[in-house]
């Protein structure tokens, strides 16, 4: 086996196990992290958690883990999906 190989079949195996951990942590066991508290609600912009939790939605089935996500962005960055879009515009990734 050549050295390159041996690189890329470590490198796979890591990533996989990353994910293999992700993907459990997220599964359909409804399991939501909380590793900080949620802001209040009155302090988020509505047009901000729709456009979150629709983008949450690509990394989960599961609403109610994307919205804690989007959750969790919002209480850093009031405006993340707003940036977030335009950064995507700008890169030209966008829907």
């Amino acid at each position: 086996m050549k050295d390159n190989e041996l690189q890329i079949m470590l490198a796979s195996s890591t990533l996989a196990m990353v994910l293999g951990i992700a993907v459990h942590a997220f599964s359909t066991k409804n399991h939501i992290p909380r590793q900080m508290p949620l802001p209040k609600l009155s302090t988020i912009d509505p047009e901000q958690l729709r456009m979150g939790i629709k983008v949450e939605m690509e990394h989960t089935r599961n609403p109610a883990i994307a919205r804690v996500i989007a959750l969790h962005h919002l209480k850093e960055i009031p405006d993340y999906y707003t940036r977030l879009l335009k950064m995507e515009r700008a890169a030209g990734i966008t829907d």
